[in-house]
């Protein structure tokens, strides 16, 4: 239903005082029994307030000068761009943090990890002891290898842990020799082999792990290698073995 003037107006106060045009919708249908919708409120609204709007802006011009009026050209004056200085009590805006996992990384884990390999543990043994898995200690010491400020001194931290454990265990061997009394140099030594087979193990046992690694390998190469190449690759390993046991009996 088109809207009339006088009802118009009445729709125009009620705007004017903060009323939603819904509301003024249903005021219309019950004050007024005029079937109005909420979108022809807000059309009316529109049109009529850029007709006003237009209305207003027509009559606010300036006669024209006439050719005997003098006119005064005012320069626009500068607005200051300068922002104004930050007092004490204002409180600055807050830096963006910067969000992500925390790195697990922290000064006790690190003492905790040193002290561990120091009294013997393993780097694996270590890792697990302080609920990290082993892969996680190897990216700490890649980064650090890498230059990552964080973990740069901690791969060769943990290298002195593990290098002062092997000198107190010879001390204490050592000791345990002089003192005949004193039979724990024995199991600390049984360690010390087992840890490190390759540095304090006999030699007959580096022989023997040295051959199943040897055996491993040309298991692997027989599959992979042409049959011809692979006998190649065996009689040369075996003239090697030879030549070095005919020069350890000279």
């Amino acid at each position: 239903m088109k809207i009339t003037e006088s009802l118009g107006k009445e729709i125009r106060a009620k705007a004017d005082a903060g009323e939603s045009h819904r509301i003024i919708a249903e005021w219309c249908a019950k004050e007024r029994g005029v079937q109005v919708s909420k979108a022809a409120v807000t059309k009316y609204l529109r049109t009529s307030g850029a007709a006003k709007s237009d209305n207003r802006s027509k009559s606010s011009k300036p006669p024209l000068a006439t050719e005997t009026t003098a006119t005064t050209t005012v320069a626009p004056a500068k607005v200051s761009k300068k922002k104004a200085p930050t007092t004490c009590g204002e409180a600055k805006p807050a830096a963006k943090s910067r969000r992500g996992r925390p790195s697990m990384f922290t000064a006790e884990l690190r003492e905790s990890l040193l002290k561990d390999v120091e009294e013997g543990a393993t780097f694996a043994i270590a890792a697990e002891a302080n609920g990290i898995s082993q892969a996680t200690l190897s990216e700490w010491l890649q980064k650090g290898r890498e230059g990552d400020a964080r973990y740069s001194d901690f791969g060769e931290a943990l290298t002195y842990a593990r290098a002062r454990y092997k000198k107190q265990a010879i001390e204490r061997i050592r000791k345990g020799v002089l003192n005949s009394g004193d039979r724990d140099w024995k199991a600390e030594l049984t360690v010390l082999e087992r840890l490190y087979p390759d540095e304090f193990a006999p030699q007959q046992v580096v022989n023997v792990k040295l051959e199943k690694e040897m055996e491993q390998l040309l298991e692997k190469l027989e599959k992979k290698l042409p049959p011809e190449l692979y006998d190649l690759v065996e009689s040369a390993i075996i003239a090697t073995e030879e030549g070095d046991s005919a020069n350890a009996a000279e």
